[in-house]
């Protein structure tokens, strides 16, 4: 099992072909799977999530989110413990996360600089913010 091209073959089925053009998929059979855009032949019908995001060598699998994309647009967040059958209608392909995805800048301890203060806050305020134990600056 692994990264695999998409040659046609009849004994492996695309279950993303199938979900687009509103065929079922056949049981029984090995089946091409996408997985971060890269495609997998697994020779099993049902697998759990944390056997589909060892696929892609993402370990430990409690790191990372696997999401299931569904034909219309639906994106379902598939648990480790989880089983998928690529049986089930509707199933395009899944997508990979790791769960230490931050939106803002993380400030280490080692590499932590002092904030910019330009106003000062009431003292409440201060202690408040200081007591959450995270960075914060006031900046105009």
């Amino acid at each position: 099992m692994g990264p695999l091209d998409y040659s046609l073959n009849d004994d492996i089925i695309d279950i993303e072909w199938c979900s687009l053009h509103g065929h079922k998929v056949p049981h029984g059979k090995k089946y091409r799977i996408l997985i971060d855009k890269i495609p997998y032949v697994v020779h099993r019908e049902c697998m759990t999530g944390a056997e589909i995001l060892s696929l892609t060598g993402k370990t430990p699998p409690d790191r990372f989110q696997l999401r299931q994309k569904m034909r219309h647009g639906a994106l379902i967040t598939v648990p480790n413990d989880k089983v998928v059958c690529f049986t089930e209608p509707g199933i395009e392909k899944f997508k990979t996360l790791p769960l230490d995805q931050t939106d803002g800048e993380i400030v280490h301890k080692e590499e932590e600089k002092s904030p910019r203060r330009t106003f000062s806050l009431l003292e409440e305020d201060k202690a408040f913010l200081d007591s959450l134990g995270l960075f914060w600056e006031s900046i105009i």
